[in-house]
């Protein structure tokens, strides 16, 4: 009884003890522990091709105290809620340790929600990015990734997004809304870029963003003589002057990626409605739609709105010889018709559906065929051929990269339009 006593006695005060060593580290702080207010936050990642140094990095490092909204519920503070900063380096961490130089606080990535490559980078070689991402532990994986077009410091320079304070929020926003509601764009974290890399029976897949500058058109001058004393600001009022407006950002499809002799290279993009049909092959499409002529009227052109979709590649393999079948099935409604005067009858929808049925596989013929023109398997095929092989080594031998061209692919597509969305009568509201 004395032995478990004691016993008891020396646990209560191992317990006390730890108690005591656990109060005393949180009441002196963690090691190491940065205040944010002593960093400087980048949100968004511009890389590109150097000119003196390999790499130019740029950064937009966030002002928060003019993002975060006003205790009165405005807006930020005044001034722009970001900084943009450019310095060149042998590597991308060397160029971010010289704009840490030129900052009052230590620059960090722990908070950057967007990578975006220069399309000549791209083109020459993006491997740049896959050991900082994989190995420096401040840069997170779940980062999108993009290329633009152009360079990407003058992308991000020229980023002022109207609907936004915080650019790497509109940026995000931008591609997510192309991806889930649109179809016209893919949306790819840079783990998913560096597994696709990495992967011989892949290749990445990440958008193209492009940026215009509007144009207003001019008002014509007021009939009747000049203007009277006070209205040489009306023109620029309403607009006018023919004086360029904002930025706009734009997704225009995706941009394709061939790793070969070590190096990720840009080999070319897809449009809008090519990254459709790739999306669909990749069997991540969750909206789109496609534009046909209606049945009987050529040259009007109606909007198909796809509600369902699904593709399962089947594959048959005869020595080298590969043949895939996509069956595809999809279900719709049209969403738009130009005219009024379209028949209600399962004849028609019926004509409609076959119309839909061949533009849509005309579509995925034309995007496979130059995915296979540029040796880019960016919809993953090479994962279902892969199967058929019973070993690695006989999959090697294969040589997955260099056969993809020659592999035949045919598709099995059957729309159903359960909708024409027409009527005879128009609803009535109550």
């Amino acid at each position: 009884m004395r032995s478990t006593a004691s016993q008891g006695t020396a646990l209560r005060v191992t317990v006390v003890g730890l108690l005591v060593i656990f109060t005393s580290a949180a009441a002196g702080g963690c090691y190491g522990m940065r205040e944010l207010e002593d960093l400087s936050l980048i949100t968004l990642l511009g890389i590109d091709k150097g000119k003196t140094d390999p790499i130019l990095v740029t950064a937009v490092v966030a002002i928060p105290r003019r993002i975060r909204p006003s205790a009165a519920g405005g807006g930020g503070g005044e001034g722009k809620p970001v900084v943009v900063v450019s310095r060149e380096g042998k590597s991308i961490v060397h160029a971010l340790q010289r704009i840490d130089e030129s900052l009052a606080r230590d620059v960090t990535t722990i908070e950057t929600t967007y990578v975006v490559l220069g399309e000549e980078l791209a083109r020459e070689d993006a491997s740049c990015i896959l050991d900082v991402f994989t190995r420096n532990l401040e840069f997170r994986h779940t980062t999108l990734i993009a290329v633009c077009q152009g360079t990407a410091q003058d992308f991000l320079t020229r980023l002022s997004p109207a609907v936004e304070a915080d650019p790497a929020t509109y940026l995000v926003g931008l591609t997510t809304v192309a991806y889930n509601d649109l179809g016209v764009s893919p949306l790819v974290t840079v783990h998913e870029f560096v597994l696709a890399a990495t992967t011989v029976e892949s290749e990445p897949f990440v958008p193209y963003l492009v940026t215009t500058r509007k144009t207003q058109e001019k008002v014509p001058p007021p009939q009747g003589g000049e203007k009277k004393q006070g209205e040489e600001g009306s023109e620029a009022g309403q607009g006018g002057g023919g004086q360029e407006g904002e930025e706009v950002v734009a997704v225009r499809g995706g941009a394709v990626f061939r790793v070969s002799d070590g190096k990720i290279k840009m080999v070319g993009t897809l449009d809008p409605r090519e990254t459709t049909a790739a999306l669909i092959m990749r069997g991540e499409l969750r909206r789109g739609n496609i534009e046909i002529s209606l049945p009987g009227a050529p040259g009007t052109q109606s909007i198909i709105k796809f509600h369902h979709i699904s593709a399962h590649p089947r594959v048959e393999r005869n020595g080298r010889e590969i043949q895939v079948t996509y069956k595809v099935r999809v279900t719709a409604s049209l969403d738009e018709a130009q005219g009024q005067s379209q028949e209600v009858s399962p004849r028609f929808a019926s004509a409609i559906a076959r119309t839909c049925t061949e533009e849509l596989r005309a579509l995925l013929e034309r995007t496979i065929e130059k995915l296979k023109s540029m040796r880019s398997d960016s919809v993953d095929l090479g994962m279902s051929v892969h199967a058929k092989f019973a070993t690695w080594k006989e999959w090697e031998e294969f040589d997955w990269p260099s056969q993809f061209p020659q592999t035949r692919v045919s598709f099995d597509v059957k729309v159903f339009v359960f909708t024409t969305g027409f009527t005879s009568r128009p609803p009535v509201p109550r």
